[in-house]
């Protein structure tokens, strides 16, 4: 039984590791809109080709002027006054590349209203194609969500910030309800198919997680050019096979030893 990935990530303008986060950066990434940011004073403006479906998510009773993308980065800039804030949370997850892109849409936005919207949180969601030129079965379908860091109501993004979501808790149940609503379409679409987010961890292996390849390695790696991103997950890639192969092989020991104490 596979596991979607799901990985959840701080937007923050200054990083401990790694390089500071713009959120209008970020959301010209994802849209393949143009975005100034207010804090950096700077105008991003990605061009994109793969953008399947974007949306701006509000609670009830939000201004609707928040779905304006500017509109929604100049409040958050506007909210968020310290040089080192946190100002959304990233949230990158993989889509099913078996349903009709209308299906994963649904799992996005069914997904956003269950955990963010109706917790007072706007989401801003992206679906990318993902598409492999050179075999569709590859193809790998994606969509990145950002979720505010403060609820937001008739006035505006609340003063106090929502730190309940801080708890590490919460990224497990966002990973196991992102296989939950995978499990929904499949069901949808009358697929036998199921994927689960329980890991390997109960069975002695610690995986490293995946890092993600932007869209310029992805295309470079498409066209048989290696880089650096490409040749790092690779390389975990392969580690976890091997942990995986020792895992199996001692499962298999452990079970002979059963069988042998049998007899």
């Amino acid at each position: 039984m596979a596991n979607p990935r799901l990985e959840v990530k701080n937007v923050a303008r200054k990083a401990k590791l790694g390089n500071p986060r713009s959120i209008g950066r970020l959301l010209s990434y994802i849209s393949g809109e143009r975005v100034w940011d207010a804090f950096d004073r700077t105008t991003y403006d990605h061009v994109r080709n793969d953008v399947l479906n974007f949306g701006i998510f509000l609670p009830n009773g939000a201004p609707a002027q928040y779905r304006d993308l500017q509109h929604l980065c100049n409040a958050i800039n506007k909210v968020e006054t310290r040089k080192n804030a946190r100002t959304g949370r990233e949230f990158l997850g993989s889509l099913p590349n078996e349903i009709s892109a209308s299906e994963q849409w649904r799992i996005v936005c069914d997904y956003i209203h269950r955990l963010f919207t109706d917790q007072g949180l706007v989401a801003v969601a992206a679906h990318h194609a993902g598409v492999n030129e050179a075999d569709h079965s590859k193809d790998n379908p994606h969509a990145h969500i950002i979720v505010s860091t403060r609820t937001l109501g008739p006035d505006g993004f609340s003063l106090r910030k929502d730190r309940l979501h801080n708890q590490r808790s919460f990224v497990e149940l966002w990973r196991k309800e992102w296989a939950v609503e995978h499990n929904r379409a499949y069901e949808r679409c009358r697929l036998a198919v199921r994927v689960s987010d329980e890991r390997l961890l109960p069975l002695g292996v610690d995986l490293e997680p995946l890092n993600y390849l932007s869209r310029i390695d992805y295309q470079r790696e498409l066209r048989g050019k290696r880089t650096v991103a490409g040749d790092l997950r690779r390389a975990v890639q392969s580690r976890n096979e091997e942990r995986i192969r020792q895992c199996e092989l001692q499962l298999e020991r452990e079970n002979e030893l059963e069988f042998e104490l049998l007899i």
